[in-house]
């Protein structure tokens, strides 16, 4: 459609336009209907606007990695009103398999355990304006979060002076640990 421009042969009351783009946004669409016999006056619809909603998107989000207890807060950044996440494991700290924020993740990290703990993290762009919704593309990062550092316990010893202790074995619970 072009400003000015005529739809030859028209004759359905409803316009639909195909493959709405952000040039096409206009505050006012009017449409200028004349008789089919000729001669007859013309009639002027009110005008209408149309607002186009931006493609929503969400920047990447590099792979994280954080120590247990750790507080943690992964901005999201792009064009979007809100952004929807999902979570494969609950157990590093979220709480829930899904949720939506306007602008960041924020937990705390739990691993409870002897070995790191990883979850896939999908996050889904929406853009709301004016009653519509829009969706785009979505990304995928992972998050792990490691277990807090242990070591064994070792018994005391009791020596002379001047004499060697037994050799201690310090010794690490968790999974990779030194």
């Amino acid at each position: 459609l072009i400003d000015g421009g005529n739809i030859s042969g028209a004759t359905s009351s409803t316009l639909t336009i195909s493959n709405v783009q952000a040039g096409d946004q206009a505050p006012n669409y009017n449409v200028v209907v004349t008789s089919l016999s000729g001669g007859c006056a013309q009639y002027n619809s009110s005008n209408v606007s149309l607002s186009v909603n931006p493609t929503p998107v969400v920047n990447p989000v590099t792979d994280q990695t954080f120590c247990n207890g750790t507080s943690v807060s992964i901005p999201f950044a792009g064009v979007a009103t809100t952004y929807n996440w999902t979570s494969d494991n609950t157990s590093i700290g979220l709480g829930a398999t899904s949720g939506t924020t306007s602008n960041n993740l924020s937990f705390t990290a739990t691993n409870t355990g002897n070995a790191p703990t990883v979850a896939n993290i999908t996050v889904t762009p929406t853009y709301t304006s004016g009653g519509t919704t829009c969706t785009g593309s979505s990304i995928t990062f992972t998050i792990t979060v490691k277990p807090t550092a242990n070591v064994n316990t070792v018994d005391n010893q009791i020596v002379c002076n001047s004499a060697n202790t037994t050799a201690i074995n310090f010794t690490n619970p968790e999974t990779g640990g030194t």
